[in-house]
């Protein structure tokens, strides 16, 4: 129906006529055209309840693709359920139309030009502007330098806020970063303010609360979660790892992350309770297929989606890039509590890709979730349970879903990156896991201690170690001309002058390790008891100029920490116990099932440039279960997802054939929640109504 008003508009151009100008007389000359947009547009109304407008970028030839719209071959478009026009274009050149915004009133849309520039390879880098234009069309007007984010109006002085990303750094990945967050009065763009610029932050989504003390926010990719923001400082928190959050326009405090599946949010409320999931992908039209561009409208009961993406089986590239060429504009209807989708409503059918669409409900400022509040907040800073001692510090990792950023002595912002290598991953306490890999630590994180502990000075390192069922041997750091290894269940630590070997056994069970040298002597503490070093022994240093941790060990480490000087007695008491309490908390092992199991239906297999920008991701399988071998299992059938890829390299075993049988160790994947923002390739039907698996067999990677 859409298709049809839109193909016949465009086709019937004359070439000396302007676009907009032919657009209108065609409109009123042709009554069925114009029955169907009216007919559309009071669909849209009587959906939403209210007076509804929206807006989208679409990619102008058929069965091709911008869903993060880098080309020049978009049209902004948009509909206004009050002037019965339909579906129309808003402006009459293609070029790049990324992240429309409708105004805080709906009057105003506001849309950047990215204007890219191409390097080498995949390398581009960024100038963008952000312009406006009216519902009446025509050539959009600039407004501001920057990456237009969000509206929001004041309500203490009815200033109407602009928030803008700039300063975007050159890249080769999907996601964007940019080094700040700014805004400007909507009526005065030159009053440019900084708001924020303790971390990077990403571009999809920044949105605010209606009091605006909250927004959801990237810190940057793939860190999610929230600003809590308290006279003028904005303080990130992160909820997990995913992409695409976005919050409640009311003051529920409720917020979401997209799930690496593209199919689900996990939702947040501000108070504390937990959290739940929330299928984003129930329409029918959607085929269970992965959806994108989520987006709160201004009304709190509404949702703005794309899809489906579906890409052929086995073809290369990615899911949402090569799948987007037909993706359409959905416009989802909550229930007041935000747990489901209770309707949907298709608003575009056609060959086009549609990307980033923003809707407008009038009416939506005074809505409000049921049930919920933004948690109260006195400003008085919360003592972070780890860690214990916050001078010092080189170096600071806790676990996945921290951001784990730092003050260093002269005052600056430090983030912690570590890069894995091999078959290296996260492990059900989101810490390291390592037995078939490493991690780097990035080069800018690594610098300071290489440059400290290098030249010998003092130095404190901890860390909590979560042992294997095999870690008989491995490394567990090397840097700075210091290392320390696990060998037949004792610790070896050296450096430069000599290395010695403990000559009791470390625990079999987590525990809380801390390294210290002062004055050139070495010494170590477990679970804030002295452990001797007694042994002198051999230990082969590298001249690295980064830090590794790990290397082919069985057993896991979280809350590491590099310090500049040897802590105390009293301040290694503190941080065992910290340990000690922070061990008592974690849940116990989960139920796992070891099953002879015949694969019946396949995924395809993840590429390095299907995922990008993610780096791994699982695959998901159906078996036929055949004979259960440990624990127990009653179903029939059992959906398993594998490790597919691992730091964009593909994991050894996979793909599997279909009619072969296969031994499966594998834990329900409840138990594993630092699993919910990973990538993952799910094409089966069988496993829609299947309870999800984890295999937990150790993989390997194919070099």
């Amino acid at each position: 129906m859409v298709l049809l008003s839109i193909s016949l508009l465009s086709s019937c151009k004359e070439e000396d006529k302007p676009r907009e100008e032919e657009s209108a007389k065609k409109k009123t000359s042709d009554p069925i055209l114009e029955q169907q947009d009216k007919e559309l547009s009071n669909k849209l109304e009587g959906f939403t309840g209210n007076h509804t407008r929206v807006v989208w970028a679409v990619q102008e030839k058929e069965d091709r693709a911008d869903p993060f719209a880098v080309g020049k071959n978009n049209l902004l478009r948009g509909i206004d359920s009050r002037d019965g026009r339909g579906v129309r274009d808003l402006v009459e050149n293609k070029g790049n139309y990324a992240r429309p915004l409708l105004s805080v009133d709906g009057t105003v849309i506001l849309y950047t030009d990215k204007n890219i520039e191409r390097g080498e390879g995949s390398e581009k880098s960024y100038k963008p502007v952000i312009y406006r234009i009216g519902w009446e069309g025509g050539e959009g007007e600039k407004l501001a330098d920057g990456y237009a984010l969000d509206t929001w109006v004041d309500a203490a002085t009815g200033i109407e806020w602009v928030y803008a990303a700039d300063g975007l750094i050159t890249s080769t990945r999907i996601a964007l970063e940019a080094k700040r967050l700014i805004r400007f009065p909507l009526k005065e763009p030159g009053k440019v303010e900084l708001v924020y610029d303790e971390t990077p932050i990403g571009t999809d989504n920044l949105q605010l609360s209606r009091d605006g003390t909250r927004a959801s926010g990237l810190f940057p990719w793939p860190h999610c979660g929230v600003f809590h923001i308290k006279d003028g400082k904005w303080k990130a928190e992160k909820k997990t790892t995913g992409c695409w959050p976005s919050i409640a326009p009311d003051n529920s405090g409720v917020s979401w992350v997209f799930d690496g599946g593209h199919r689900n949010g996990y939702m947040f409320a501000d108070d504390g309770r937990p959290g739940w999931e929330m299928a984003l992908n129930t329409d029918k039209a959607m085929k269970n297929a992965e959806v994108y561009h989520p987006r709160w409208s201004n009304h709190a009961r509404f949702v703005a989606i794309t899809g489906p993406y579906i890409k052929t089986k086995n073809e290369s590239g990615s899911v949402i890039g090569k799948g987007g060429s037909k993706a359409d504009v959905f416009v989802a209807k909550l229930n007041e509590s935000a747990t489901e989708v209770e309707a949907w409503f298709q608003l575009t059918d056609d060959k086009k890709g549609e990307s980033y669409p923003d809707v407008w409900i009038a009416g939506g400022e005074t809505v409000n979730l049921a049930g919920y509040g933004i948690g109260k907040d006195d400003g008085t800073p919360k003592v972070a349970e780890w860690p214990t001692v916050n001078e010092g510090l080189l170096l600071m990792w806790k676990d996945r879903e921290a951001l784990n950023s730092f003050q260093t002595r002269a005052g600056e912002k430090q983030e912690t990156r570590l890069e894995g290598h091999g078959a290296a991953r996260f492990g059900r306490f989101s810490e390291l896991t390592l037995d078939g890999g490493w991690y780097e630590v990035a080069a800018d994180s690594a610098w300071p201690v290489v440059k400290h502990v290098g030249n010998g000075g003092d130095f404190t390192l901890e860390a909590v170690v979560y042992p294997g069922a095999a870690a008989a041997e491995g490394n567990l750091w090397r840097g700075g001309g210091v290392g320390l290894k696990w060998e037949d269940g004792a610790l070896l630590a050296g450096d430069k002058s000599g290395a010695k070997k403990s000559a009791k056994v470390l625990p079999s069970k987590a525990f809380h390790l801390l390294v210290t040298r002062k004055a050139g002597m070495m010494a170590v503490w477990v679970n804030g008891k002295s452990l001797a070093l007694d042994q002198e022994t051999n230990l082969a240093l590298s001249e690295q100029s980064s830090s590794l941790v790990g290397g082919d060990w069985d057993a896991g480490l979280g809350r590491l920490a590099v310090y500049d000087l040897a802590l105390t007695d009293e301040e290694i008491d503190r941080a065992a116990q910290a340990a000690a309490a922070h061990l008592s908390k974690l849940p116990p092992p989960p139920l796992r099932v070891i099953m002879r199991a015949k694969l019946v239906e396949e995924s395809a297999m993840p590429t390095a440039e299907g995922i990008d920008p993610y780096t791994s991701s699982l695959v998901a399988y159906v078996y036929e279960v055949e004979e259960v071998l440990e624990g127990e299992f009653e179903d029939k059938q059992v959906l398993v997802k594998h490790w597919g890829m691992l730091g964009r390299k593909p994991v050894a075993g996979l793909p599997r054939e279909v009619g072969k049988s296969y031994e499966l160790i594998i834990e329900m994947e409840s138990e594993h929640p630092y699993l919910q923002g990973e990538r993952v390739m799910d094409d089966t039907e069988g496993g829609l109504e299947l309870s999800p698996w984890i295999d937990v067999e150790p993989p390997r990677v194919v070099d």
